[in-house]
């Protein structure tokens, strides 16, 4: 109890201080809110980008193939040989961003 009592003395001894800080805060928020420079009416601005991936599958199935069908609206599909050498040097030059393998018995399990 005596640690509360003393920090409301000092916070009642600085009152003046923190509303200064408060009011400044304060209009300066109102102040950028209102400002027509952060107003900004272009909100179709974004476009979507597809992002490169490499997608190596081990079997043919409706799953995989929805699996694909599903990434292709959304990545382009790079065509890279299977090797672990050219796979890491397409991540390290970013030609592909990501690299993705379905192995043999996915939809089994």
């Amino acid at each position: 109890m005596q640690v509360f009592k003393l920090c409301m003395k000092i916070i009642k001894k600085n009152i003046p201080v923190l509303l200064i800080y408060v009011v400044v805060f304060i209009s300066f928020s109102i102040i950028m809110t209102f400002s027509p420079g952060t107003r900004k009416d272009d909100t179709d601005t974004f476009n979507v980008s597809k992002t490169n991936i490499a997608f190596f599958s081990s079997e043919n199935t409706p799953l995989v193939n929805g699996l694909k069908e599903e990434l292709s609206k959304i990545a382009d599909f790079k065509d890279l040989p299977d090797e672990r050498k050219e796979l890491q040097d397409a991540l390290y030059f970013r030609k592909v961003s990501c690299i993705i393998r379905v192995p043999e018995g996915f939809t089994e399990n």
